[in-house]
C-alpha cells in the first residue's frame, strides 16, 4: 500500500491468493528450470493472479481517497511525505523513459526505420 507509512490491509481475496501462491511457487520454479507447464498448471497460476484484482481495485480507491484528503489538508502535510511523493513521481518518470528507450530498440535518438 502506498499510504506513506500506513500498514497494508489485505483483502480476503489477497489472503486466498497468498495461500495459493505457495503451491504455485514450485510450479513456476519448475518452469524456470525448463519444465513445460501443462494447461492445468497454467490455469492455476493465472487464476491466482486474477484473484487479487478486486483487492487491488479497492486498494486503489482507498489510496486515491487518502491522496484527496492530503491535498485538502495541505497545511498538515509533512516535508517527509512531500519528499516521498516526489521520489515516487521521479521513479515513475524514470521507468517511463526506460520503457521508451526499450521501445525504440535501445536508441536514444529516435525510432529505427
Amino acid at each position: 500500500m502506498l499510504a506513506f507509512g500506513k500498514p497494508a490491509v489485505l483483502h480476503s481475496s489477497c489472503q486466498v491468493q497468498l495461500a495459493a501462491q505457495g503451491t504455485n511457487k514450485g510450479r513456476m520454479d519448475d518452469f524456470k528450470n525448463g519444465r513445460r507447464l501443462n494447461w492445468a498448471d497454467y490455469q492455476s497460476y493465472a487464476i491466482t493472479k486474477f484473484i487479487i484484482i478486486p483487492g487491488r481495485y479497492e486498494t486503489f480507491w482507498k489510496e486515491l481517497d487518502y491522496v484527496k484528503k492530503l491535498l485538502k489538508n495541505r497545511q498538515e502535510l509533512k516535508t517527509e511525505d512531500v519528499g516521498i511523493a516526489a521520489l515516487f513521481g521521479l521513479e515513475c518518470f524514470a521507468w517511463f523513459c526506460a520503457g521508451e528507450i526499450v521501445g525504440r530498440g535501445f536508441t536514444l535518438t529516435g525510432y529505427k526505420a
